[in-house]
């Protein structure tokens, strides 16, 4: 479902993927690549502040990830 969330965000259906990374979460709720990707798509669709949530929940189960940090960056910028 990961994987389907990125490739519908790549195509430019936000929604689809956003419902897809929706259900990743819920499949997976303790791996940080999902919760990253339903970041990066909240922050397509414009809600920056379900995509800081999301973003966050990434950052507090990996540290590190370097891409939800960048999310998270870009999801505080006005």
């Amino acid at each position: 479902l990961n994987t389907l969330a990125v490739v519908q965000m790549k195509s430019g259906n936000v929604r689809s993927a956003t419902e897809s990374a929706r259900r990743a979460v819920r499949q997976a709720p303790r791996v940080a690549d999902v919760w990253d990707t339903l970041g990066w798509a909240y922050l397509q669709s414009g809600d920056r502040e379900r995509a800081r949530t999301a973003f966050e929940t990434a950052l507090r189960l990996d540290k590190a990830h370097a891409s939800a940090q960048d999310g998270l960056a870009r999801a505080k910028q006005h």
